[in-house]
Formats: C-alpha cells, structure tokens, sequence
C-alpha cells in the first residue's frame, strides 16, 4: 500500500483477498475536521484483471455520492483509485524551470489517444475558480477565472505562458477527455520561475591581515540560491577556522595564516543561471 498527491491517493497494487473491507479517510485542518463515508472493496472477485476493473470519473463519484463540491468529492475519488490502477503510463506535466519574463510552454507526458479536449488549472485540484482555460470542450478558446491574459492552450494540449513571473510558480494540473468517453485523465507538475542571478558582489572587511592575530570576513551579496567559494581558483577547503554561515554567502576565517594569502571569489546559481564575482586578494603578513 502506498500513498501520493499529499496522501490523498492509496494505491494497493497487486491486491489480495485480506485487503478486502471498508476504506475510509479522515480530513482536518487547524479549525476543523471530517470523515469520508465508507467505502467497501468487495465488488470485484480477486481473478479479475486490473485492466479490466472500471475506471471511475471526478464526475462519475460526483454522480454516485451526489456531491455538489468537487473538493470534497475528490477524497471519495482518491479512494476509488484502488480499483482503477492506470493500465498505461500515467498522464503528467513535464515540471518545468524558466526564468522570469520568458515565454513557457507546460508540456504533456504520456499523451491518451482519441483526445477530444483539456482543461487547464491552477494548483493541485481542478476547481472552477482555479481554472484557466479549456479548449476541444466548446468551440473556441475558453478563458476561466484563473486565465490572467497571458495563457493559451495549445492544439496539442501544452500550455503556453508568456511572460511568466515569480508569481506563476506552483503546481498546475490538467484534466483530458476522450473521444466516446466520459471519463477524463488527470495529470500534475509544477513550474518554477526564478530571477536571473546577477553578478554577485564580493567584499572583505579587511585584505592586509597579520598572520596568527587577525581575522577577515568576506560577504558575496547575491540574489541566487546557490553559492560556491574559491580559492586560488580551486574550491575552497573548509577547515576549523574557514566556516560558511547565512546560507553560505559569508566566509569566515579566524585566524588567518600565510597559506590563506590569495585570491578568493564567489561563484552563484539558480537552476537557469550562473554568475562569477570579481575576485578579493588577501595579503597575510608576518609581522
């Protein structure tokens, strides 16, 4: 038994005579909490092939326990899902990084076939309010209360994003429907937008140091995620008295030797961009 999708999804797979029963989830947030109605697995005898068990729609349940919020019918869906275990891969979108102000396309894997339409969503549940467009379901390009303007639905299906900002990052769902069929497919995937980095800016408090007395602090102010320290144009070693702290933007080394006489610099990174600092000389003297 295995839970997913924020364990909202528990998948049996292969099932067996002892997992038959009654299922049932229980919800809560910090105000508040609800249990489903019970659902019992013994309507299907255990030589039937998974492919050939019913698979059931969001609407399907929305029909069968008359639920009149999607939200709430989804926790009776998740359920259902161990007697419709996919038979083929199952449909996804391709999780994407892009950096601020570029155009995105949120691409399909795992395409059914025979499709006739898609609808596209904010988050991870298909809510009406989160919904930003469909197309193939009506004529036309439709626009729903999530569409800021800048989205398009794709003949394919893809998503296309212009101008994506920081704003535009979360998860994104999409629901396909069939040709001859009722029943649609659901698929997830996030999308991540960053800054670009720029050139960070490294700076020491002091660069002519007396050996075995003093001690120097060097700060690379950057708007990246990720920082990288080098010496002498190798990485830098960390020791006892070279430590990293706020995120690993500053180096400390206290005190300093002769051997810590060099060149430093800083090297920053997002997943879609890098940049190098200029590079900091520190003079350690005996004196």
């Amino acid at each position: 038994m295995k839970l997913s999708w924020s364990n909202r999804n528990l998948t049996i797979d292969p099932v067996r005579r002892e997992d038959a029963g009654n299922y049932q989830c229980e919800v809560s947030n910090p105000i508040s909490s609800a249990e489903s109605e019970a659902v019992e697995k013994n309507d299907h005898p255990p030589s039937t092939p998974v492919a050939q068990r019913e698979r059931f729609s969001i609407y399907d349940v929305l029909q069968r326990f008359e639920f009149k919020d999607i939200t709430e019918s989804w926790l009776k869906f998740s359920l259902l899902n161990v007697w419709s275990l996919p038979t083929t891969a199952q449909l996804a979108i391709v999780s994407t990084n892009a950096a601020e102000g570029q155009n995105v396309t949120l691409r399909i894997d795992n395409m059914p076939p025979d499709v006739r339409g898609f609808m596209w969503y904010r988050g991870e549940e298909p809510n009406y309010k989160d919904k930003i467009a469909s197309l193939g379901m009506l004529p036309g390009h439709r626009a729903g209360p999530a569409h800021s303007g800048r989205e398009q639905v794709n003949f394919d299906g893809s998503l296309l994003i212009k101008s994506v900002t920081l704003k535009d990052t979360g998860n994104y769902t999409i629901l396909v429907y069939r040709i001859g069929s009722k029943k649609e497919e659901i698929g997830f995937g996030q999308l991540n937008v960053y800054e670009r980095v720029r050139v960070p800016t490294l700076l020491a408090s002091k660069t002519t140091l007396k050996e075995r007395t003093d001690s120097v602090i060097l700060i690379c102010y950057t708007n990246a995620v990720s920082v990288q320290w080098f010496f002498n144009g190798m990485n830098l070693q960390l020791t006892r008295r070279k430590k990293l702290s706020w995120n690993d933007r500053t180096l400390t080394i206290d005190p300093v030797w002769r051997a810590d006489s060099g060149n430093y610099h800083c090297n920053v990174s997002n997943p879609i961009s890098f940049a190098a600092s200029d590079p900091v000389k520190l003079d350690v003297k005996c004196w």
